[in-house]
């Protein structure tokens, strides 16, 4: 038997233009990831629905936008003290954890 690669699993799929479709989600805020995963089995023309996903992505390709530390020592914080343009990250991550996390509780 042919082994299969963990990704052949999940089907990635392009967000970042479509708003989370979850109707039954309560929260205030409307997220938009760049990737969301989902099963393989998933209708092909999904595009943002945290009931379904696995996952979320956000894709950054500025330096500045990054919100985290690259290397840790002694006093040292996994957020480090950042730009607005990090800390707007930051935000982005919390908000799909929170979506996601909170339909799938």
């Amino acid at each position: 038997m042919a082994s299969r690669n963990y990704i052949d699993n999940f089907k990635l799929v392009n967000s970042s233009k479509n708003v989370d479709s979850n109707m039954w989600s309560k929260f205030p805020f409307f997220i938009k990831p760049d990737i969301s995963v989902y099963p393989f089995s998933t209708h092909n023309d999904m595009k943002t629905n945290s009931a379904l996903a696995e996952m979320f992505f956000e894709v950054k390709w500025a330096t500045d936008d990054n919100p985290f530390h690259t290397l840790f020592g002694d006093n040292q914080y996994i957020v480090r003290d950042s730009s607005k343009t990090a800390l707007n990250t930051l935000g982005q991550i919390t908000a799909y954890a929170a979506v996601q996390l909170g339909f799938q509780f």
